[in-house]
């Protein structure tokens, strides 16, 4: 049996486009973080990736929260975000990749805002590595 491939993963938050202040009570930038760390990795061990803070070989995966948007801020019912995970193949030949998606969620409770973002946050991940990212990396796997 083949040795598990090697998975180094960056984590990115962009602020700036993610979240209407009004929405949050604190800044989530740490618990959307959080959530994207504790989503990720389950998902590549899960289909035989190892991962590690520093690969010489196997894949770098950038993993970019790219929006979270509510319907309306001021009483929202639903969020729509966006992320995107960017993939380089590490020794060998250099490939790079990009897989991008999206989340909706309606009927959101705007007293658990936090939670509510997590939730979709997760599932844009999810959705984005088991449909789009892993199946890929698995094809140009060395």
């Amino acid at each position: 049996m083949a040795d598990p491939i090697c998975v180094s993963i960056a984590y990115d938050v962009k602020e700036k486009d993610v979240f209407d202040k009004k929405l949050f009570n604190k800044n989530p930038k740490p618990a959307l973080l959080e959530k994207m760390k504790k989503t990720i990795p389950p998902l590549l061990t899960k289909k035989g990736f190892v991962v590690k803070d520093d690969c010489k070989e196997g894949f770098f995966m950038e993993a970019t929260l790219l929006s979270l948007k509510a319907d309306d801020a001021s009483k929202p019912t639903s969020l729509d975000t966006k992320v995107s995970i960017k993939v380089t193949a590490l020794g060998g030949t250099a490939q790079v990749f990009t897989a991008s998606g999206n989340s909706k969620s309606s009927g959101i409770n705007p007293k658990k805002m936090e939670e509510e973002a997590k939730l979709v946050v997760g599932d844009a991940l999810e959705d984005t590595l088991t449909k789009r990212a892993i199946p890929q990396m698995l094809k140009t796997a060395p």
